[in-house]
């Protein structure tokens, strides 16, 4: 049972919200039965902004930040393990708060492999999104703000296509993302990521794949590609660009991060926009995870795990591993075209779930 069972109830969620939760929990059943847990993060950016729409230029001090994180983790405890910032000024040491923000949400409810539980990872990020940073930010006591501010989850927040004074030029390199983490574990807590690198890259082959495919769950609105063009353009070096693996953050879509640590050893979901919904962020992570399980029987190879028990780098960070690259498209239509004719996706995601993106994304298309 989630935490957020009674706070977030299920007949509050929309159309596609209730089918990505139905998907989630498909998944999570299936490759349980297999003795095959996911342990979950996501990496929530935002950005803050008056109440007529514009950034709010604050000088704030590190400890409003920690007052602030306190504040979330009371609100939500258990899953919150960090709220941050993006930019500090170099030469006064201020947060500047017209940049952005972030939240990690972390299955950690009790660290239990068997317990680990994504789907409360995505029912925390929608109630952030939804409710609780809004309340944060109207608490005076947490930034100290003489403004009213609100949290904006744009993927491009600051559009301006003529900027011309600095502040505007430096607001348009701005973007948001929500980053989905995912490793695997065995019912003994070992991380199956760092221990099979053959169940490790299968996964990220599928991933990749998926990612090609399903651009329009993770990029719902013409904003989310507008955020995708900052990148193409050189001007934020930190968005994705194009579907592709690496193993720290930068242009690409999917991340191997490791930390020097086999339980750290994980992949990152860096292609969803700030604007994509929780739920269907990890429904479609998941259905990578969930598809190369089915197909993929795990042998823990014993002289991979002497080599861990060694010390030696858990993720190879000169390997190249051989996967395709795939452009993201320019255009909405685009996005979309892609959606309806990947059939493997259809099957992988069933009718439902399937559905709802389309119908979800043709209102947002009749609503521009």
């Amino acid at each position: 049972m989630s935490i957020l069972s009674e706070a977030l109830p299920k007949q509050s969620l929309t159309p596609l919200q209730q089918a990505a939760v139905e998907r989630i929990e498909l998944f999570t059943r299936e490759m349980a039965k297999k003795g095959i847990y996911v342990r979950s993060a996501m990496e929530l950016e935002f950005t803050i902004m008056d109440e007529k729409g514009e950034p709010l230029q604050l000088a704030l001090k590190p400890e409003r930040i920690k007052e602030a994180e306190r504040y979330l983790q009371q609100k939500i405890p258990h899953h919150i393990q960090r709220f941050g910032y993006e930019c500090v000024n170099p030469e006064t040491g201020v947060i500047r708060s017209d940049i952005k923000y972030e939240v990690n949400v972390i299955d950690n409810e009790n660290g239990v492999s068997s317990h680990y539980n994504p789907l409360a990872v995505a029912e925390v990020t929608a109630k952030l999104k939804d409710k609780t940073l809004a309340e944060m930010l109207s608490e005076t006591t947490c930034l100290n703000s003489p403004y009213p501010c609100f949290p904006n989850f744009a993927a491009h927040p600051y559009p301006n296509p003529h900027p011309t004074t600095y502040d505007e030029r430096e607001h348009n390199k701005q973007s948001a993302g929500l980053h989905v983490n995912v490793s695997l574990y065995d019912a003994k807590g070992h991380n199956l990521f760092a221990e099979s690198l053959n169940l490790r890259d299968q996964c990220l082959k599928s991933m990749l794949e998926i990612q090609r495919d399903a651009l329009l769950m993770m990029m719902p609105k013409q904003n989310s590609l507008s955020r995708v063009g900052l990148g193409k353009s050189g001007i934020n070096l930190a968005v994705p660009v194009e579907i592709k693996l690496g193993y720290e953050k930068g242009q690409i879509s999917t991340a191997l991060r490791d930390h020097d640590s086999k339980d750290a050893v994980r992949i990152e979901n860096r292609l969803p926009g700030a604007d994509a919904d929780p739920y269907v962020a990890m429904a479609v992570t998941m259905a990578a995870l969930y598809e190369t399980t089915q197909k993929h029987v795990h042998h823990t190879a014993a002289e991979n795990r002497q080599a861990l028990d060694n010390g030696q780098h858990f993720v190879d960070h000169e390997q190249t591993i051989d996967f395709a690259r795939y452009d993201i498209p320019d255009t909405y239509p685009g996005v979309i075209e892609r959606f309806r004719r990947a059939t493997r996706l259809k099957t992988l995601l069933g009718e439902k779930l399937y559905s709802a993106v389309i119908d979800s994304a043709e209102r947002e298309g009749a609503a521009r």
